[in-house]
């Protein structure tokens, strides 16, 4: 044991050199300890002491890289063998170890070996403890979990709406907070009011009004938000059609109710959004409108009155546009105001969207292509047509000229009187 250790520990030298090894000086000496180690058989390499101790323990795998590879690689492919060794769990921690505190300067030279070392820790790892999907332990037999009741439902979509409102993912949480709202219990919860009360705040912040109850809301549900949440319909009717002086002062006259149900900010989101939506339905009446027009028609719910310069117009136009949530251009013309452009083609589509739009268009096309040529084709070997061109070269003999260019005319006051009925049976 004690020989193989001094075989294994003489690169690099110990104690160090006054001076180090030059780069070429290293590469040879570091190969030359490469293929003496390499030719030590596993069993030699998987000796021990009397005290039952591996060379593992003895060696350092931040000095002696080389030769700690070569001695954990020996012990790996006796624990694959079952042969003597040491176990698993002790490989493992050796590995873990080795991964920790390799030099990497002579792993460079052992890119095979440390590769089936980083194969080796991959495939135990998987291969151990591998998680069970929830279905299979979390049961009542287990003791892990309890029989489900309907309130741990609408928590779960309760809680799932305030994450979105969190990441302002507008349409999930109101995708979530609805189910919550007309989940079909027999009696109203208070977390359905809850729900209730933050749907009618996402739903104002989404599409700028009260939005009406889904028809599959029971009646019972029904009247319980409308009178439990009166004071958030307020302030969403007076979003639609008050001023912004009116839902500042409905807002500050309902702080403690904002406060106690957690929705503060909420609100203050949708004090926020009001002037952004003046803003959007400006579209609807310009297609273009300076910034000084802009700050003039539209007020701040947050301060009750128009903002206090154009410059602050301009920089949250520029905020609405930046995030998407206003589809206009700003530009700056030389000597004159900003002028905001509303785009009158819809919503900006990515380059996918119109490529995809490209591609039906153009199977479209073919599909009508397809159907032309097949009409052209009944078209020329059609009776009546036949017929038509017969009577054709029987008028260019007799010298009546013929208005037809290319193919039949299609005027029917060209043709002559006939049973345009024939063959049509009943």
């Amino acid at each position: 044991m004690d020989e193989l250790v001094s075989k294994l520990v003489t690169f690099p030298p110990q104690p160090p050199p006054s001076s180090p090894l030059s780069d070429s000086r290293y590469d040879e000496s570091i190969k030359h300890h490469i293929t003496a180690v390499g030719k030590i058989g596993d069993k030699s390499l998987l000796q021990q002491t009397p005290s039952g101790a591996s060379a593992l323990d003895i060696i350092n795998p931040a000095l002696n890289t080389v030769s700690y590879v070569y001695v954990l690689l020996a012990h790996i492919n006796a624990a694959q063998k079952g042969g003597k060794g040491l176990g698993w769990e002790k490989v493992w921690g050796r590995i873990e170890s080795f991964l920790e505190s390799f030099d990497a300067r002579q792993i460079r030279y052992l890119g095979k070996e440390f590769t089936h070392i980083i194969d080796v820790a991959l495939k135990y790892a998987r291969s151990t403890n591998q998680g069970l999907p929830p279905v299979a332990y979390i049961t009542p037999e287990s003791k892990l979990s309890t029989k489900l009741k309907y309130q741990d439902v609408l928590e779960y979509f309760l809680y799932s709406g305030m994450v979105y409102i969190g990441m302002r993912k507008w349409d999930s949480a109101l995708e979530c907070l609805e189910n919550a709202v007309t989940y079909p219990a027999r009696e109203v919860s208070k977390i359905m009011v809850e729900a209730y009360k933050k749907w009618v705040l996402v739903g104002l912040l989404l599409e700028g009004k009260l939005l009406h109850l889904p028809r599959y809301t029971s009646i019972a549900a029904s009247k319980a938000f409308h009178t439990l949440g009166k004071p958030y319909e307020s302030v969403a009717q007076i979003f639609e059609t008050g001023t912004a002086a009116r839902l500042k002062s409905e807002v500050e006259a309902g702080q403690k109710i904002w406060q106690d149900d957690c929705n503060t900010g909420l609100i203050f989101n949708i004090l926020a959004g009001y002037q952004k939506f003046q803003i959007r339905n400006l579209a609807g009446i310009y297609t273009k409108i300076t910034i000084p027009e802009v700050n003039h028609l539209t007020t701040s719910a947050e301060t009750g009155s128009r903002l206090q310069s154009p410059a602050l117009a301009e920089q949250l136009v520029r905020d609405m546009i930046a995030e998407g949530s206003l589809d206009a251009t700003l530009s700056n013309p030389p000597g004159g105001p900003a002028i905001l452009t509303f785009m009158t083609s819809g919503l900006k589509k990515s380059e996918k969207e119109i490529e995809e739009e490209l591609q039906a268009s153009r199977e479209r096309i073919q599909v009508l292509a397809a159907e032309i040529k097949r009409t052209d084709r009944m078209l020329t070997y059609d009776k009546e047509y036949l017929k038509f061109v017969q009577k054709q070269k029987k008028n260019a003999k007799n010298g009546v000229l013929d208005q037809a260019i290319a193919g039949p005319d299609l005027d029917w006051n060209a043709l002559e009187d006939e049973d345009i009925m024939a063959g049509v049976t009943y």
